[in-house]
């Protein structure tokens, strides 16, 4: 079963891969946070530098872009393509109010003619592989079936199906019932298959993959960023099944977990202007990492409380030892 990392706006970006790549692995497939398009819109210095090649030695980078218009996802890919990449993700999934607005991201599930003009443009123009994330529906779950109809049609490299809808934000549970009474009918046209939503442990994997075995891939998120040995974890556990893994308890008082925390920090600290914009980079990811200890609410509103880095590698020590 591949692994694939979800893309996270403003915190999976090439420092966080990197430090994941390096002391834990077991991702198959990194996909970059989204770029949005606009017209004749060159890609900034930080969309740029996030998916510099250099910048993500070793790592099988796909980036995502999130766009409602054929132009200007031509004018996006071309730059891309220079890099060196041969295929790109869309990004028909984040539930953001502000990007919704704008008919981007779950935003065009709305309109599926729309929807489907838009992949009919971009196949007919693009020599770019193509791969989908997308959501299930905007409002009703009933209109995945109109939009599985449409995704069918095009030649996608991949398509990663979170069974929420917009209006569920992360919200409830991904309906996995759903994926997997529609899942044969996206394996009947040879199209590849990633489920993505709710994987927090290895029993969450594995109850997926048990549920429908048919999936290419899982893509994780959250859970990732809760646990950063999640994915080599499943890894293990696939490659062995009575191996005994470390608990979430046991996995903070490593070294790995304290070096890579160090490595993000002294990262972050290279690009970063000041002690106060690198704290706010690591703080977006303890909201998901202080989950892992037995009192999340304490350690976060230490670390957010945090105004150097001197005193944010004091916590570290404290609580990672």
């Amino acid at each position: 079963m591949r692994i694939e990392l979800a893309p996270m706006e403003s915190i999976t970006t090439y420092i966080y891969r990197k430090a994941l790549k390096n002391y834990y692995g077991g991702i198959d497939t990194y996909f970059s946070p989204f770029i949005s398009t606009h017209k004749n819109k060159k890609l900034n210095y930080k969309e740029l530098n996030d998916i510099l090649p250099e910048n993500n030695n070793g790592i099988n980078l796909i980036p995502q872009v999130m766009t409602s218009d054929a132009e200007e996802f031509l004018y996006t890919s071309s730059q891309i393509k220079e890099l060196g990449y041969d295929h790109i993700n869309l990004n028909f999934g984040c539930p953001s109010g502000t990007v919704t607005a704008k008919g981007k991201g779950a935003g065009i599930l709305i309109y599926p003619e729309k929807l489907e003009k838009l992949l009919d443009e971009i196949f007919s123009k693009s020599d770019m592989k193509i791969s989908v994330k997308t959501r299930v529906g905007y409002s009703e779950y009933e209109e995945w079936n109109r939009l599985l109809d449409i995704y069918k049609k095009f030649p996608l490299k991949e398509l990663i199906v979170h069974p929420r809808i917009r209006e569920d934000f992360y919200n409830g549970k991904a309906d996995r019932s759903l994926m997997k009474e529609t899942l044969f009918r996206i394996k009947e046209v040879g199209m590849t298959v990633s489920y993505n939503g709710d994987i927090y442990s290895v029993s969450d994997c594995e109850d997926v993959i048990d549920k429908m075995p048919e999936l290419d891939a899982v893509m994780i998120g959250r859970g990732l960023l809760t646990n950063p040995s999640l994915a080599c974890n499943i890894k293990s556990r696939e490659s062995d099944k009575n191996s005994n893994l470390l608990t979430d308890k046991e996995i903070i008082h490593t070294a790995s977990f304290k070096e890579f925390n160090l490595e993000l920090m002294n990262n972050y600290a290279e690009i970063m202007s000041g002690d106060r914009n690198t704290l706010f980079k690591l703080k977006e990811l303890w909201v998901y990492m202080s989950n892992l200890f037995d009192e999340p609410a304490k350690v976060l509103k230490k670390i957010q409380k945090c105004n150097t880095l001197r005193d944010y590698k004091n916590i570290l020590d404290v609580y990672l030892g």
